[in-house]
This record gives structure tokens, sequence and C-alpha cells, in this order.
């Protein structure tokens, strides 16, 4: 799941994309997991 260029940042649209062919499920669905499990997408730092 993770490429050299993520940074290891996910978002919604990230891990929907990396699921969406092995669990067929929706960008909605991902985010009230994502919100039910406390995780939240990041913001990169400005350098």
């Amino acid at each position: 799941m993770q490429t050299p260029e993520s940074r290891k940042l996910y978002g919604v649209r990230r891990i929907h994309a990396d699921v969406k062919d092995q669990f067929g499920c929706g960008k909605n669905r991902v985010h009230r997991l994502m919100k039910a499990n406390g995780i939240q997408s990041v913001k990169p730092q400005e350098v």
C-alpha cells in the first residue's frame, strides 16, 4: 500500500483507491470506518 512518493500520508481518497477493488466499498463507507476507528488524514507540513 505504501509507495515512496506517498510520504506515509493517507486520506479517504488514497485509502479508498487502495481498497475499492479488494472490498468493493464506497468512499463514504471508508470515511465512516476511519472516523469510527479514530483514523484521520494529516495535512503535509510546509517546509
